[in-house]
């Protein structure tokens, strides 16, 4: 009896036990799901191309645009090297994406040498450049994602508990210095999450898919657009979004509420933002070479994108058409990969660009800043010197859509209470692009400029046709032509005063004819003077409006200028690709006027 007591209790005991161990039971150590596959994202940040297998065991790093530069020796690499004075060269070799070929060389043939390799490349970062949540951001923070994928990847193939407690002090790093809302703080939360499949941790993929929740809404806004202000950031983003959502599906986990849906509206944004000769219409942070998107499904010729502001257009999908694409931006201040392009306009037609954006330069040239921040490297309205012609947001007043034409009104207030008004109509069926400027009268006159960027090659020929009205001729490269045409149009009570002048002198022809018919049929004496009245009357009216005509005058003459690779200023180049620069002509319209008043037409023949 006193044994089977004693039994009992002792099971109460263990029984009690085992409750306390689930209940205090780390839940990572049983609850953390298990990748059905590897989750290497073996693009390498698009290192690949850049870097062979023969310089990576020579110790060689190539980052674009510059030369491959001797990097290390076996595997101890020298990371305060900036041979080029770059930050992006630092950036890209902090990466540790460099080495990954030698990764893939061990997956094709299972060459440990090459694996060997990598994790000396990669333990010699960790021992130089310890990472923890106190580091100084050394290692360029915007980069540290791409350096925890890449011991995601070792780990996976090797698991050294080195690796494990790198990836920690980095994840406890990103945790305590994420980078936001926008891609780089996209690319962190996706390396959390890949990390915490890879070593189990239930709380560092929690983090991740939170953080990628908080991101997703902005990202990639409710109509499908970007944040980032950049047509190549558009793809890039998008890209990487499908591979957070790779990576949480090889992991078992539950796909991102929303990401589906949002993913197919940005393609479709994307697909817009594409001109027909497959390169998305250089805007932003973007590259005259960065492929777009085609449609996946049927879509509308047009859209507009207003939260982010952007609007597209085109004649037709069907390459066969020889379709027109035109693209207009307005919205938000510039941020991000964005660029001053309030306004901004491009056009596409007869297979080339004829009014196209200079696009980017990258981030190492002496030319980034004229590229990215200067509002004279887009195709805006100029209003007084630059920092009246940088605004702060502009608003689509109006946009309609139809089968045959779009049209949008654009509302941007510059500085010393100026505001703009650029009326943007696209026509489909000629592809032709009309550009209206209109801004508020001011006390004294201020130079107002159009410009309008062309691509390198195209041959300008300016025609002057009287002082409010000007022709220039277009020849592109491919040999297709347009035609620019800017007036210096009336408005408002200068307008109606015009029309009463012109009213005026069509009375004053038709009086003088009454009478002249009068006099040759020797009508009577009464007859004659009542039509030598209306012939005084109407002469009076005449000069009566015209004075009104000349006082109410909201006109000035036009004045055109071609610019191609000027450099102080900087004035006529554009993008041919990172750190590269072409000189490229771009025409200038002006005048010095009150008020803008200026209409110009850009026909493809």
């Amino acid at each position: 009896m006193a044994r089977g007591g004693s039994s009992a209790r002792g099971s109460v005991l263990l029984a009690l036990a085992v409750m306390m161990s689930i209940l205090v039971a780390p839940p990572a150590a049983h609850a953390a799901p298990t990748p059905s596959a590897s989750l290497c994202d073996h693009s390498w940040s698009g290192l690949v191309p850049h870097n062979s297998l023969e310089d990576i065991r020579a110790g060689y790093f190539t980052g674009p645009p510059f030369e491959r530069y001797r990097v290390a020796v076996g595997g101890d690499v020298d990371w305060t090297l900036d041979p080029y004075h770059s930050l992006s060269w630092r950036m890209w070799l902090d990466t540790l994406g460099w080495a990954g070929p030698l990764i893939d060389s061990y997956d094709r043939t299972g060459n440990r040498t090459d694996l060997a390799l990598a994790m000396a490349y990669a333990r010699d970062y960790v021992r130089d450049q310890p990472m923890s949540a106190e580091t100084p951001d050394r290692p360029v923070l915007q980069q540290t994602a791409r350096r925890l994928q890449f011991l995601g990847c070792l780990y996976e193939r090797d698991p050294k508990p080195w690796i494990s407690e790198a990836m920690a002090g980095t994840v406890d790093f990103l945790a305590a210095n994420w980078a936001g809302l926008y891609n780089h703080g996209l690319d962190q939360d996706h390396a959390i999450v890949m990390a915490g499949c890879v070593l189990g941790r239930d709380d560092w993929i929690e983090l991740g898919r939170k953080r990628l929740s908080t991101i997703l809404p902005v990202s990639i806004d409710g109509e499908g657009a970007t944040n980032e202000q950049s047509t190549a950031y558009a793809r890039y983003t998008y890209l990487r979004w499908l591979a957070a959502a790779r990576t949480i599906r090889t992991c078992g986990l539950p796909p991102l509420p929303g990401l589906a849906e949002r993913l197919e509206k940005n393609h479709a944004f994307i697909a817009h933002a594409t001109k027909p000769d497959g390169l998305v219409a250089p805007i932003g942070d973007t590259y005259p070479t960065d492929k777009g998107h085609q449609p996946a499904a049927a879509l509308s010729l047009s859209g507009a994108w207003v939260k982010n502001g952007w609007a597209f257009g085109r004649s037709s999908w069907n390459a066969k058409d020889d379709p027109s694409h035109f693209s207009l931006r307005f919205g938000p201040a510039r941020e991000l990969h964005g660029h001053p392009d309030h306004g901004s306009v491009t056009l596409y037609a007869n297979g080339s660009p004829v009014i196209t954006e200079p696009g980017s330069i990258g981030y190492t040239s002496p030319l980034r800043v004229w590229f990215q921040r200067s509002p004279e490297a887009k195709n805006v309205l100029m209003v007084g010197n630059n920092s009246c012609s940088v605004s702060r947001r502009a608003d689509l007043e109006s946009g309609t859509r139809s089968r045959w034409r779009d049209r949008y009104v654009v509302r941007t207030p510059h500085c010393n209470g100026v505001v703009a008004r650029r009326t943007v109509a696209y026509t489909r069926a000629t592809g032709s692009l009309l550009v209206d400027d209109f801004t508020s009268r001011q006390k004294k006159a201020q130079t107002r400029q159009q410009l309008w960027h062309l691509v390198p090659g195209t041959k300008v020929s300016v025609h002057r046709s009287h002082q409010y009205r000007t022709t220039v001729k277009l020849t592109m490269p491919n040999g297709s032509t347009a035609r620019l045409v800017t007036t210096s149009i009336r408005r408002g009570a200068s307008a109606r005063a015009a029309t009463k002048y012109a009213t005026a002198r069509t009375t004053l022809v038709k009086a003088k004819r009454s009478l002249r018919a009068a006099v040759r049929a020797d009508a009577s004496a009464a007859t004659k003077k009542a039509r030598k009245a209306k012939v005084k009357k109407a002469t009076a009216r005449v000069r009566k409006t015209r004075l009104a005509a000349k006082r109410l005058e909201d006109r000035s003459a036009l004045r055109v200028s071609v610019v191609t690779g000027r450099t102080n200023p900087y004035q006529g180049w554009v993008s041919a690709g990172s750190g590269k620069a072409v000189p490229a002509p771009v025409v200038i319209v002006s005048q010095s006027a009150k008020a803008t008043n200026l209409r110009t037409t850009i026909a493809p023949e």
